[in-house]
């Protein structure tokens, strides 16, 4: 669509800036707007102090995925396992981890990345198992819904939103100060754009925990 503006325009000069330079299509950016004049990436804001200090936990797991889709009757992707395979151990096993870390450090709001509505609502309840103040939240819901549901996350009532890609951009949570990804992705794009809603500075935290 940018192309056929610009196609259009045969504007004298052009510039643009965008915050997320890999694009899922695959398309060189570079080809419509030359070679970047700046670059500044985390990496960067960091360094620079822009942006929070992240603490990057990972937990692994016995699961063989590939095994899992060689055993697919329905010779499922991983993409697709990913999004039909609740594992609730896995699940209750991540759960524990959260609530020791709020616990122990004094974690404040957090957004858990899903796969899939089905498992958003399955982690929220699950948090709730171990009295969390937790709600699933997504595109199909009710816009005044979602919202209030967001109004009450930012003033503090709710303590952990349950989302399945819904958080990638144009949500500003300063507050949020642990990210937990339960689903798997392979898109650098969506990864950063999923971090970054835990990157920004809050006087009510000093550093982001994944």
């Amino acid at each position: 669509t940018f192309q056929q503006v610009i196609d259009g325009l045969r504007p004298k000069m052009l510039a643009g800036a965008t915050a997320t330079p890999w694009r899922g299509d695959g398309f060189d950016i570079d080809k419509a707007l030359g070679t970047p004049v700046v670059q500044y990436g985390i990496a960067d804001g960091l360094r620079k102090g822009f942006l929070s200090e992240v603490d990057y936990r990972l937990c692994a797991d016995n699961v063989d995925w590939n095994l899992i889709q060689e055993l697919s009757q329905h010779k499922y992707s991983l993409s697709q396992l990913n999004k039909r395979l609740i594992l609730p151990t896995r699940d209750e096993q991540a759960v524990r981890i959260i609530r020791a870390t709020f616990n122990d450090e004094h974690r404040r709001a957090g957004l858990v990345f899903c796969p899939s509505v089905v498992h958003a609502e399955a982690m929220a309840g699950m948090l709730r198992q171990y009295d969390f103040r937790a709600e699933a939240i997504f595109g199909e819901m009710e816009p005044r819904a979602r919202e209030l549901m967001m109004t009450r996350f930012r003033a503090g009532e709710i303590d952990l939103l349950t989302s399945v890609d819904l958080f990638n951009e144009g949500v500003d949570v300063p507050d949020v100060d642990t990210i937990v990804f339960m689903r798997a992705t392979h898109s650098r794009r969506i990864f950063v754009q999923q971090l970054g809603r835990g990157l920004r500075l809050s006087k009510q935290k000093h550093k982001v925990v994944v």
